[in-house]
């Protein structure tokens, strides 16, 4: 890595405690911070308890560093708004803005899917898409990406925000096979961002190797992120016991003309296959695998060829 004292917060966290294990013996300081008391300490590392809700405790957390890996923060996605704005959007804030004045070079930023959380799963997305936040969680991280973008654009403070996926020891349901992130992976990429020798402001997609993605991560790729696990070596099992049940929508087709018709849905996206494209107007019993959102539109569409084809007027 080319940076040497890093400061850690939210080092007491799921992803926190692992980074502080893997990190701190490739550093010549890893200050790791959280609100809550850290356990022991390693080599190179300096602990210190604090609330990055409090805007005075900033700068001497930042002090002699030259790269910040901010992944504190509130993570419940029910959370109010309150709650968020005091530690994911101020606390951001004011660690931004003492990092400017130290002299920090670079900030990985653990951002999340949830910034773009609204998009159809059928949807394959770049870091240009769009935000959708989907809760106060996703809004809070969305601000936090514009604020690493406004850092760099003025004061030329690199950042590399990653969108982390489903970051668990496993892969264990069918969105994980899109989404998981080892942990191993997790790492690999915290280091590559602190590596890379230019970012500007980056936006990468936090995955592990895996067979098929609901996002296209090229825009990151002078990163320099190479991914060593994949979530299909957990494949036979999820869908061994992750059964996806089957929906069935009822459609408004002329009563007159024949009755109302029913169009069978499992998915439109499978854990190994892409159906996006097929005629949603087939007659008859689709075979398609219902995973999440389906778009309105296209329901609209088939219900009103439907009433067109079954109608005396549309023969």
């Amino acid at each position: 890595m080319i940076f040497h004292r890093v400061l850690l917060t939210g080092a007491a966290g799921n992803l926190g405690s692992i980074l502080r294990r893997e990190l701190s013996p490739k550093v010549k300081l890893l200050r790791s911070t959280d609100i809550a008391p850290l356990s022991g300490s390693y080599e190179n590392e300096q602990c210190v308890v604090a609330d990055l809700g409090d805007p005075t405790v900033a700068d001497g957390l930042v002090s002699g560093v030259d790269a910040i890996i901010h992944f504190a923060g509130i993570v419940k996605k029910d959370v109010d708004f309150a709650d968020v704005n005091r530690v994911s959007i101020m606390g951001m804030h004011s660690l931004y803005d003492a990092a400017v004045r130290h002299g920090v070079k670079r900030v990985v930023f653990a951002s999340s899917i949830h910034v773009v959380g609204f998009y159809e799963q059928t949807d394959i997305i770049d870091a240009h898409a769009l935000v959708r936040p989907d809760t106060y969680y996703g809004l809070a991280k969305a601000f936090g990406e514009n604020l690493a973008q406004l850092y760099w654009d003025r004061h030329g403070l690199e950042t590399v925000s990653i969108r982390i996926g489903a970051s668990e020891a496993i892969a264990s349901n069918h969105r994980q096979l899109r989404s998981w992130l080892s942990f191993g992976d997790m790492v690999r990429l915290v280091e590559a961002s602190l590596t890379a020798p230019r970012v500007g402001h980056t936006i990468a997609f936090g995955t592990s190797r895996n067979g098929a993605s609901f996002w296209d991560d090229r825009l990151a790729r002078h990163l320099g992120y190479s991914p060593q696990d994949s979530a299909d070596v957990f494949r036979t099992e999820i869908l061994a016991k992750d059964h996806i049940p089957i929906l069935t929508i009822r459609l408004s087709a002329s009563r007159a003309a024949c009755g109302p018709s029913s169009l069978v849905v499992r998915r439109l996206q499978s854990a190994d296959r892409d159906f996006s494209g097929h005629d949603l107007g087939q007659r008859g019993q689709n075979d398609w695998l219902y995973g999440g959102h389906i778009k309105l539109s296209w329901l609209r569409q088939f219900s009103d060829a439907e009433r067109d084809r079954q109608s005396p007027a549309g023969k």
